[in-house]
Protein backbone atom coordinates (compact mmCIF):
# COMPACT_ATOMS: atom_id res chain seq x y z
CA UNK A 1 0.00 0.00 0.00
CA UNK A 2 2.28 2.24 1.04
CA UNK A 3 4.71 1.68 -2.41
CA UNK A 4 1.47 2.20 -4.26
CA UNK A 5 0.73 5.53 -2.25
CA UNK A 6 4.60 6.54 -3.78
CA UNK A 7 3.69 5.10 -6.85
CA UNK A 8 0.62 8.20 -7.50
CA UNK A 9 2.03 10.58 -5.81
CA UNK A 10 5.02 10.34 -8.82
CA UNK A 11 2.66 9.78 -11.56
CA UNK A 12 0.61 13.14 -10.15
CA UNK A 13 3.68 15.21 -10.02
CA UNK A 14 4.63 14.00 -13.40
CA UNK A 15 1.68 14.62 -15.22
CA UNK A 16 1.65 18.07 -13.48
CA UNK A 17 4.71 18.95 -14.63
CA UNK A 18 3.51 18.12 -18.17
CA UNK A 19 0.80 20.38 -18.05
CA UNK A 20 2.87 23.18 -16.92
CA UNK A 21 5.69 22.59 -19.73
CA UNK A 22 3.46 22.81 -22.93
CA UNK A 23 2.26 26.15 -22.45
CA UNK A 24 3.58 29.00 -24.52
CA UNK A 25 1.87 32.59 -24.62
CA UNK A 26 3.57 36.22 -23.56
CA UNK A 27 2.50 39.67 -23.93
CA UNK A 28 3.39 41.36 -27.25
CA UNK A 29 2.09 44.93 -27.63
CA UNK A 30 2.71 46.73 -25.34
CA UNK A 31 5.67 44.53 -24.97
CA UNK A 32 6.10 42.67 -22.11
CA UNK A 33 9.21 43.44 -19.50
CA UNK A 34 11.05 40.39 -20.93
CA UNK A 35 9.61 40.38 -24.69
CA UNK A 36 11.78 43.69 -24.92
CA UNK A 37 14.77 42.10 -26.44
CA UNK A 38 12.26 40.47 -29.46
CA UNK A 39 10.50 44.43 -29.97
CA UNK A 40 14.47 46.41 -30.80
CA UNK A 41 14.94 47.51 -27.54
CA UNK A 42 18.71 46.82 -25.94
CA UNK A 43 17.31 44.85 -22.63
CA UNK A 44 18.46 41.41 -21.08
CA UNK A 45 16.88 38.69 -23.24
CA UNK A 46 15.16 36.34 -21.94
CA UNK A 47 14.28 33.05 -24.29
CA UNK A 48 11.24 31.43 -21.96
CA UNK A 49 9.32 34.46 -22.19
CA UNK A 50 6.55 32.76 -23.14
CA UNK A 51 6.40 30.41 -19.94
CA UNK A 52 5.99 33.16 -17.18
CA UNK A 53 3.47 30.50 -15.24
CA UNK A 54 4.45 31.05 -12.15
CA UNK A 55 6.94 28.08 -12.02
CA UNK A 56 4.14 25.73 -13.00
CA UNK A 57 1.17 24.31 -11.62
CA UNK A 58 2.66 22.13 -9.09
CA UNK A 59 4.43 25.22 -7.72
CA UNK A 60 1.54 27.59 -7.98
CA UNK A 61 -1.09 25.43 -6.42
CA UNK A 62 0.40 22.81 -4.57
CA UNK A 63 3.01 25.07 -2.94
CA UNK A 64 1.93 28.32 -3.12
CA UNK A 65 -1.56 28.11 -2.54
CA UNK A 66 -2.28 29.63 -5.56
CA UNK A 67 -0.31 32.74 -5.67
CA UNK A 68 2.04 34.16 -8.22
CA UNK A 69 4.39 36.92 -8.86
CA UNK A 70 2.83 40.10 -10.28
CA UNK A 71 4.77 39.15 -13.49
CA UNK A 72 4.84 35.22 -13.62
CA UNK A 73 7.53 34.97 -11.41
CA UNK A 74 7.37 31.91 -9.24
CA UNK A 75 5.79 33.32 -5.84
CA UNK A 76 8.27 31.43 -3.57
CA UNK A 77 11.48 33.36 -6.11
CA UNK A 78 14.04 34.99 -4.04
CA UNK A 79 12.99 38.79 -3.97
CA UNK A 80 13.29 40.72 -6.26
CA UNK A 81 11.96 38.17 -8.23
CA UNK A 82 13.07 38.26 -12.11
CA UNK A 83 10.67 40.39 -13.94
CA UNK A 84 9.55 43.19 -10.74
CA UNK A 85 11.35 45.98 -9.43
CA UNK A 86 15.20 45.45 -9.45
CA UNK A 87 15.13 41.76 -11.41
CA UNK A 88 17.11 41.86 -14.32
CA UNK A 89 14.26 42.00 -16.80
CA UNK A 90 12.59 44.98 -14.88
CA UNK A 91 14.76 47.59 -17.45
CA UNK A 92 12.35 50.31 -16.05
CA UNK A 93 11.97 51.47 -19.86
CA UNK A 94 8.16 53.17 -20.60
CA UNK A 95 7.61 51.32 -23.81
CA UNK A 96 3.89 53.32 -24.50
CA UNK A 97 2.40 56.66 -23.58
CA UNK A 98 -1.50 56.47 -23.58
CA UNK A 99 -4.21 59.25 -22.30
CA UNK A 100 -6.71 58.84 -19.40
CA UNK A 101 -9.66 57.22 -20.31
CA UNK A 102 -8.22 55.91 -23.83
CA UNK A 103 -9.35 52.25 -25.83
CA UNK A 104 -5.99 51.22 -26.37
CA UNK A 105 -4.65 48.07 -29.09
CA UNK A 106 -3.31 45.31 -26.90
CA UNK A 107 -1.71 42.12 -28.95
CA UNK A 108 -1.25 38.49 -26.89
CA UNK A 109 0.67 35.99 -28.72
CA UNK A 110 -0.42 32.34 -28.05
CA UNK A 111 1.65 29.67 -29.02
CA UNK A 112 0.21 26.93 -27.38
CA UNK A 113 -3.33 27.28 -26.76
CA UNK A 114 -4.59 25.76 -23.35
CA UNK A 115 -8.31 27.60 -23.86
CA UNK A 116 -9.31 29.70 -20.77
CA UNK A 117 -9.25 33.44 -20.52
CA UNK A 118 -7.39 36.80 -20.47
CA UNK A 119 -8.19 39.43 -17.65
CA UNK A 120 -5.42 42.58 -17.62
CA UNK A 121 -5.01 45.03 -14.94
CA UNK A 122 -3.20 48.73 -14.40
CA UNK A 123 -1.53 49.85 -11.22
CA UNK A 124 -0.38 53.26 -11.25
CA UNK A 125 3.01 52.88 -9.69
CA UNK A 126 4.67 55.88 -10.70
CA UNK A 127 8.41 54.73 -9.44
CA UNK A 128 10.15 52.67 -11.73
CA UNK A 129 12.65 51.14 -8.68
CA UNK A 130 9.27 50.37 -6.67
CA UNK A 131 8.17 47.27 -6.63
CA UNK A 132 4.20 46.86 -7.07
CA UNK A 133 1.55 44.46 -5.54
CA UNK A 134 -1.12 42.53 -6.55
CA UNK A 135 -3.25 44.56 -4.29
CA UNK A 136 -2.98 47.80 -6.46
CA UNK A 137 -3.47 45.82 -9.77
CA UNK A 138 -6.87 44.57 -7.88
CA UNK A 139 -7.98 48.16 -7.73
CA UNK A 140 -8.12 48.67 -11.58
CA UNK A 141 -9.64 45.57 -13.21
CA UNK A 142 -9.86 46.61 -17.05
CA UNK A 143 -12.93 46.48 -19.29
CA UNK A 144 -12.39 45.18 -23.12
CA UNK A 145 -14.48 47.08 -26.21
CA UNK A 146 -17.71 45.19 -25.17
CA UNK A 147 -17.72 45.86 -21.17
CA UNK A 148 -16.64 42.57 -20.50
CA UNK A 149 -13.63 42.15 -18.02
CA UNK A 150 -12.65 38.74 -19.73
CA UNK A 151 -12.09 37.63 -23.10
CA UNK A 152 -12.46 34.14 -23.78
CA UNK A 153 -10.06 33.13 -26.04
CA UNK A 154 -10.61 30.37 -29.38
CA UNK A 155 -8.76 27.44 -29.41
CA UNK A 156 -6.29 28.84 -32.31
CA UNK A 157 -3.02 29.62 -31.81
CA UNK A 158 -1.35 33.04 -32.96
CA UNK A 159 -1.54 36.92 -31.84
CA UNK A 160 -4.88 37.47 -30.42
CA UNK A 161 -5.54 41.33 -30.48
CA UNK A 162 -8.28 42.76 -28.02
CA UNK A 163 -9.28 46.35 -27.04
CA UNK A 164 -9.11 47.62 -23.57
CA UNK A 165 -10.26 50.97 -22.26
CA UNK A 166 -8.21 53.00 -19.81
CA UNK A 167 -9.96 53.86 -16.30
CA UNK A 168 -11.06 58.25 -16.76
CA UNK A 169 -8.86 59.90 -14.19
CA UNK A 170 -5.85 57.35 -14.11
CA UNK A 171 -3.11 59.18 -14.87
CA UNK A 172 1.12 57.88 -14.07
CA UNK A 173 4.27 58.67 -14.94
CA UNK A 174 4.85 55.01 -14.03
CA UNK A 175 1.70 52.19 -14.58
CA UNK A 176 2.47 48.62 -15.13
CA UNK A 177 -0.07 46.88 -17.25
CA UNK A 178 -0.50 43.19 -16.05
CA UNK A 179 -1.84 40.35 -18.59
CA UNK A 180 -3.41 37.54 -17.00
CA UNK A 181 -3.80 34.38 -18.67
CA UNK A 182 -5.76 31.64 -16.88
CA UNK A 183 -5.85 28.02 -18.65
CA UNK A 184 -8.98 26.19 -19.35
CA UNK A 185 -7.84 22.89 -20.71
CA UNK A 186 -7.55 20.59 -17.14
CA UNK A 187 -10.14 19.09 -15.48
CA UNK A 188 -11.28 19.95 -12.31
CA UNK A 189 -14.24 20.25 -9.61
CA UNK A 190 -16.16 23.17 -9.69
CA UNK A 191 -17.49 24.94 -6.24
CA UNK A 192 -20.45 22.97 -6.58
CA UNK A 193 -18.66 19.58 -6.76
CA UNK A 194 -18.80 19.18 -9.81
CA UNK A 195 -16.35 17.80 -12.36
CA UNK A 196 -15.84 19.13 -15.67
CA UNK A 197 -12.73 21.00 -18.22
CA UNK A 198 -11.71 24.02 -17.08
CA UNK A 199 -12.60 23.80 -13.02
CA UNK A 200 -10.57 24.05 -10.47
CA UNK A 201 -7.40 25.29 -10.61
CA UNK A 202 -5.43 25.88 -13.65
CA UNK A 203 -2.34 26.40 -15.20
CA UNK A 204 -1.76 30.43 -15.39
CA UNK A 205 0.28 32.84 -17.22
CA UNK A 206 1.61 36.62 -16.47
CA UNK A 207 3.23 39.53 -18.12
CA UNK A 208 3.60 43.26 -17.33
CA UNK A 209 4.44 45.92 -19.39
CA UNK A 210 5.86 49.52 -18.31
CA UNK A 211 3.58 52.35 -19.31
CA UNK A 212 2.71 55.99 -19.08
CA UNK A 213 -0.67 57.64 -18.84
CA UNK A 214 -1.38 61.21 -19.27
CA UNK A 215 -4.55 63.70 -18.64
CA UNK A 216 -6.29 64.84 -21.53
CA UNK A 217 -5.82 68.23 -20.54
CA UNK A 218 -1.99 68.16 -20.54
CA UNK A 219 -2.40 66.77 -24.57
CA UNK A 220 -5.17 68.97 -25.65
CA UNK A 221 -2.52 71.62 -24.55
CA UNK A 222 0.20 70.58 -26.68
CA UNK A 223 -1.95 70.33 -29.47
CA UNK A 224 -3.45 73.73 -29.31
CA UNK A 225 0.36 75.03 -29.14
CA UNK A 226 0.99 72.82 -32.24
CA UNK A 227 -1.74 74.38 -34.30
CA UNK A 228 -0.07 78.37 -34.36
CA UNK A 229 2.55 76.77 -36.73
CA UNK A 230 1.70 75.42 -40.29
CA UNK A 231 2.42 71.82 -39.65
CA UNK A 232 -0.82 71.83 -37.78
CA UNK A 233 -3.28 74.23 -39.61
CA UNK A 234 -6.64 73.19 -40.67
CA UNK A 235 -7.28 75.41 -42.87
CA UNK A 236 -7.23 74.52 -46.78
CA UNK A 237 -4.92 76.84 -49.10
CA UNK A 238 -4.25 77.13 -52.44
CA UNK A 239 -0.17 76.29 -52.11
CA UNK A 240 1.66 73.35 -50.25
CA UNK A 241 3.91 74.31 -47.84
CA UNK A 242 7.01 72.27 -47.17
CA UNK A 243 5.49 71.09 -43.94
CA UNK A 244 1.88 70.86 -44.82
CA UNK A 245 0.18 68.33 -47.78
CA UNK A 246 -2.89 70.04 -48.50
CA UNK A 247 -5.76 68.30 -51.08
CA UNK A 248 -7.57 70.90 -52.95
CA UNK A 249 -11.24 70.04 -53.47
CA UNK A 250 -14.95 71.55 -53.72
CA UNK A 251 -15.99 69.56 -50.97
CA UNK A 252 -13.50 68.57 -48.63
CA UNK A 253 -9.61 68.69 -47.75
CA UNK A 254 -7.39 66.27 -46.39
CA UNK A 255 -4.75 67.29 -44.11
CA UNK A 256 -1.37 65.36 -43.12
CA UNK A 257 0.62 67.11 -40.31
CA UNK A 258 4.13 65.82 -38.71
CA UNK A 259 3.38 66.94 -36.02
CA UNK A 260 6.47 64.98 -33.46
CA UNK A 261 4.42 65.01 -30.58
CA UNK A 262 2.54 62.27 -29.44
CA UNK A 263 -1.17 61.73 -31.20
CA UNK A 264 -4.68 60.52 -29.36
CA UNK A 265 -8.46 60.70 -30.43
CA UNK A 266 -8.52 63.98 -28.26
CA UNK A 267 -6.24 65.71 -31.21
CA UNK A 268 -9.79 65.50 -33.10
CA UNK A 269 -12.11 66.29 -30.53
CA UNK A 270 -12.22 69.63 -30.60
CA UNK A 271 -11.71 70.92 -33.99
CA UNK A 272 -13.56 74.54 -34.18
CA UNK A 273 -11.33 75.31 -31.09
CA UNK A 274 -7.84 74.18 -32.78
CA UNK A 275 -8.72 76.40 -36.11
CA UNK A 276 -9.79 79.34 -34.83
CA UNK A 277 -7.39 79.98 -31.74
CA UNK A 278 -4.96 82.28 -33.38
CA UNK A 279 -6.14 82.87 -36.82
CA UNK A 280 -2.94 85.55 -37.71
CA UNK A 281 -0.67 82.55 -36.66
CA UNK A 282 -1.65 79.79 -39.21
CA UNK A 283 -0.42 80.74 -42.12
CA UNK A 284 0.04 84.35 -44.42
CA UNK A 285 -0.94 82.61 -47.44
CA UNK A 286 -4.14 83.24 -49.33
CA UNK A 287 -7.01 81.17 -48.76
CA UNK A 288 -9.87 80.25 -51.35
CA UNK A 289 -13.06 80.67 -50.77
CA UNK A 290 -14.40 78.95 -47.56
CA UNK A 291 -15.86 75.45 -48.46
CA UNK A 292 -16.87 72.51 -46.32
CA UNK A 293 -13.84 70.72 -44.76
CA UNK A 294 -13.49 67.91 -43.23
CA UNK A 295 -10.16 66.34 -41.20
CA UNK A 296 -9.19 62.46 -40.73
CA UNK A 297 -8.83 61.39 -37.17
CA UNK A 298 -4.79 61.13 -36.79
CA UNK A 299 -4.11 57.03 -35.85
CA UNK A 300 -2.37 56.28 -32.68
CA UNK A 301 1.95 56.29 -32.69
CA UNK A 302 1.91 53.21 -31.19
CA UNK A 303 3.86 50.68 -32.93
CA UNK A 304 2.35 47.11 -34.19
CA UNK A 305 3.40 44.44 -35.96
CA UNK A 306 2.60 43.03 -39.51
CA UNK A 307 -0.29 40.47 -39.28
CA UNK A 308 -3.69 40.08 -41.14
CA UNK A 309 -6.96 38.85 -39.98
CA UNK A 310 -8.16 35.25 -39.71
CA UNK A 311 -11.46 33.95 -39.55
CA UNK A 312 -11.05 31.30 -36.59
CA UNK A 313 -10.42 33.64 -34.17
CA UNK A 314 -13.01 34.61 -31.53
CA UNK A 315 -14.51 38.20 -31.20
CA UNK A 316 -17.57 37.60 -28.54
CA UNK A 317 -19.21 40.51 -29.95
CA UNK A 318 -16.19 43.09 -28.57
CA UNK A 319 -14.35 44.11 -31.53
CA UNK A 320 -11.54 41.95 -30.50
CA UNK A 321 -10.25 39.30 -33.02
CA UNK A 322 -7.22 36.96 -33.41
CA UNK A 323 -4.48 37.74 -36.29
CA UNK A 324 -1.37 36.48 -37.11
CA UNK A 325 2.16 37.26 -39.15
CA UNK A 326 2.13 35.54 -42.37
CA UNK A 327 3.72 31.92 -43.67
CA UNK A 328 5.12 30.09 -46.66
CA UNK A 329 2.85 27.19 -47.81
CA UNK A 330 5.08 26.33 -50.25
CA UNK A 331 8.52 26.89 -48.40
CA UNK A 332 10.56 24.51 -46.23
CA UNK A 333 10.21 25.82 -42.57
CA UNK A 334 11.94 25.01 -39.74
CA UNK A 335 13.08 26.44 -35.87
CA UNK A 336 15.35 28.90 -35.77
CA UNK A 337 18.45 28.88 -33.97
CA UNK A 338 16.74 30.10 -30.52
CA UNK A 339 14.00 26.88 -30.61
CA UNK A 340 16.08 24.10 -32.53
CA UNK A 341 16.66 22.64 -29.54
CA UNK A 342 13.30 22.44 -28.25
CA UNK A 343 11.21 19.04 -28.78
CA UNK A 344 8.61 19.07 -31.48
CA UNK A 345 9.41 22.70 -32.81
CA UNK A 346 10.20 21.46 -36.19
CA UNK A 347 6.90 20.13 -36.96
CA UNK A 348 5.19 23.16 -34.92
CA UNK A 349 7.08 25.24 -37.54
CA UNK A 350 5.75 23.40 -40.51
CA UNK A 351 2.07 22.51 -39.01
CA UNK A 352 1.29 26.16 -38.48
CA UNK A 353 3.43 28.03 -41.36
CA UNK A 354 1.44 26.10 -43.87
CA UNK A 355 -1.86 27.70 -42.55
CA UNK A 356 -0.13 30.64 -42.47
CA UNK A 357 1.05 31.81 -38.91
CA UNK A 358 4.76 31.84 -39.21
CA UNK A 359 6.67 34.42 -36.79
CA UNK A 360 9.82 34.93 -37.48
CA UNK A 361 11.16 34.79 -33.83
CA UNK A 362 10.15 30.98 -34.30
CA UNK A 363 10.26 29.86 -37.64
CA UNK A 364 12.59 30.16 -40.95
CA UNK A 365 11.34 29.61 -44.17
CA UNK A 366 13.87 28.33 -47.12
Amino acid sequence: MKNLFFLYLTVYFYLAFLRSATGHGRLWEPPARSTLFRRGYSTTPNYNDNQLFCGGYAVQWMLSGGKCGICGDPYNQKQPRDHEAGGKYASGIITRHYTEGQQIDVDVEITANHKGWFEFRICPNNDVKKAATQTCFDKYLLKFANNATRYHISSAVGVHHVKLYLPPGLTCTQCILQWRYHTGNSWGVDPSGRGCLGCGPQEEFYGCSDIAVEGKSKINLSTTKATTKPTTTTKATTTTSTTTTTTPSTTSSTITTTASTSTTVETTTNPTTTTTTKPSATTTQKTTTPTTTTTQKPKQTTKSTPRFSSTTGSSNGSGNRLVSNGGSAKKKCGPTDVWKKTPGMRQWCVTNCRMGYCPASHCVCV
